[in-house]
């Protein structure tokens, strides 16, 4: 674990340098050591971090497909990963965010050609701020 984690070698290359020296030990052997090490000594870690999350009023999540082979599933099946993170700027993110929408609702009556070119003035330019100030704090 110490090769794959802080060196950041690979379970093939070490697959490959242990072969070298006439040990084998195939990568999906490593990969359950891995798994089951992180089953019994992260899941600690892991479920304070679970409780940790769900005290907090908002919960930001990704998902991202990856191909996995696992519990049967063809080579390539699609899963997905989760990542989830709380939000300790989501007040300000959502402040800015409503004025957008304050300002589309006051624009909805308008014809499409007007909407535009009030967007230009006045949306616009809290959009720009907004993607500007999400840049600069994330």
């Amino acid at each position: 674990m110490n090769a794959k984690y802080v060196n950041a070698i690979p379970l093939y290359r070490l697959e490959q340098e242990f072969k070298r020296v006439e040990v084998n030990i195939s990568r999906q052997v490593m990969a359950n050591w891995v798994i089951r090490c992180a089953e019994r000594y992260l899941s600690l870690v892991w479920n304070r971090l679970h409780q940790e999350l769900y005290r907090s009023p908002v919960i930001q999540a990704d998902e991202t497909p990856v191909l996995v082979n696992k519990d049967g599933r063809s080579a390539g099946a699609k899963s997905y990963m989760w990542v989830y993170r709380t939000g300790k700027m989501y007040d300000a993110a959502l402040q800015q965010i409503s004025a957008i929408y304050k300002i589309e609702e006051e624009l909805k009556d308008l014809s499409p050609e007007e909407r535009v070119n009030r967007r230009q003035l006045s949306v616009k330019p809290l959009v720009d701020f907004f993607f500007a100030w999400v840049k600069a704090n994330c």
